[in-house]
């Protein structure tokens, strides 16, 4: 009951720090940021349950507090705090964070806290170090980044990140992480026995063209063991998009690979190619994707978990390991009063091992008013399975953020 107050007090005083704005900017000694929000999720799966079936649903209230301060010239300490209640709602068995609802054997903390950003910044020149936990990007590092449910961070990752910009355009980054951080409940997931090695590079230097290269390596990758091996192993990856504009339209082509040495598992290699364009209030995107029926996870660093960078990431992600697989995904959006109006189909074809094939819409309504973000979405995806039974699931969403 104690902690449940406490998360309530936090909330509170976000929301008096939001009212106050955004204090100071990064050429000031010290800044300040943060969210406080709430987001629900409701499952009804293969018709076995209610929409109302609180084991099969997700809330949580959140606030997240972040601070950086410069300590000289050169170096710089930030630290994020976040927390999260049901506020004694009753109304879901599960939280939001972590994203609990597909290993119900666990019984999560429905309120808690933690630290998720703590780390040491040091600028000289063009040179950028980071050294501590801290989140990812998947336009930096796309087999192992962070996302957020409601501004808070689902994975950090401890270690060292160093960035050197060789012009405005051209920047190379070099990182080691030892561990991951899932949440309070798991806390530090170790990755291998000498951590992950990555190696990005992001160039902009080409007309309306941007190019990402990323590489990685792990010794004895310990996440291999989620994704259903017995043993850790060496395990290996590498990413490549290039994305421009073409005749009036946005075009890209994406590549990943995985491999290792574990015995009896075939490596993985995924093709997508997407192109869009906007005509005023409305835009339309098509993205088709090849997977083959490799058996590492694209997802994670092999660990099967998470979400996929991966352009055709959707309802069931984007790696469904040791299935042949084609994709195609179309994207409308429709600019419509404060926000817009957004659905979203796609179609799966396997090769008929464990699945027939699948698919998935999405519609639902994004706005931005009075400085709040709001979400409300309906989902719906259906896998057929080879030997003639299905997968179902309808899912409604609804997420509220003011960031400040």
């Amino acid at each position: 009951m104690q902690s449940r107050y406490i998360v309530l007090s936090a909330l509170l005083c976000g929301a008096l720090i939001a009212n106050a704005g955004e204090m100071g900017d990064e050429n000031t000694p010290a800044t300040f940021w943060g969210s406080i929000g709430f987001s629900y999720e409701a499952h009804k799966q293969n018709d076995g349950n209610d929409w109302s079936d609180e084991a099969n649903n997700q809330f949580s209230t959140t606030v997240v507090l972040g601070a950086k301060k410069s300590l000289n010239d050169r170096f710089s300490f930030a630290v994020e705090l976040a927390g999260w209640s049901d506020l004694g709602f009753d109304i879901a068995d599960n939280p939001m964070i972590p994203d609990s609802i597909e290993d119900s054997s666990i019984d999560f903390d429905l309120t808690s806290a933690e630290i998720s950003q703590a780390y040491i910044g040091y600028e000289y020149a063009d040179i950028h170090l980071k050294a501590g936990r801290m989140a990812l990007d998947d336009t930096l590092s796309p087999w192992l980044w962070s996302d957020r449910t409601a501004g808070v961070v689902d994975i950090s990752y401890e270690g060292l990140l160093a960035t050197y910009k060789i012009s405005d355009k051209i920047e190379i980054t070099g990182a080691w992480i030892k561990n991951g951080y899932i949440s309070s409940h798991f806390g530090e997931l170790s990755i291998g026995d000498d951590g992950l090695f990555m190696l990005s590079l992001l160039d902009k230097d080409f007309e309306d063209t941007v190019v990402s290269v990323s590489g990685y390596y792990i010794a004895q990758n310990e996440l291999l063991r989620f994704a259903g091996a017995t043993e850790a192993s060496d395990t290996w990856s590498l990413w490549g998009s290039v994305e421009s504009v073409i005749g009036g339209f946005d075009a890209g082509i994406q590549t990943a690979y995985v491999d290792g040495e574990l015995s009896g598992w075939r490596s993985t290699f995924a093709l997508c190619g997407k192109i869009s364009k906007e005509w005023d209030d409305f835009s339309a995107e098509l993205i088709l994707s090849y997977i083959n029926d490799g058996d590492y996870s694209l997802m994670g660093a092999g660990s099967a978990s998470g979400s996929s960078a991966l352009w055709s990431d959707h309802e069931f992600d984007a790696d469904t390991v040791g299935e042949n697989q084609a994709v195609a995904i179309l994207n409308l959006s429709q600019k419509l009063g404060a926000g817009s109006l957004n659905a979203s189909g796609a179609y799966w074809s396997y090769d008929k091992r464990k699945y027939d094939n699948a698919y998935a819409f999405v519609l639902g309504y994004e706005s931005e008013l009075l400085g709040m973000e709001s979400l409300v979405e309906y989902g719906y995806s259906q896998r057929e399975l080879s030997d003639g039974e299905r997968e179902r699931d309808q899912r409604i969403t609804i997420e509220v953020l003011r960031r400040f």
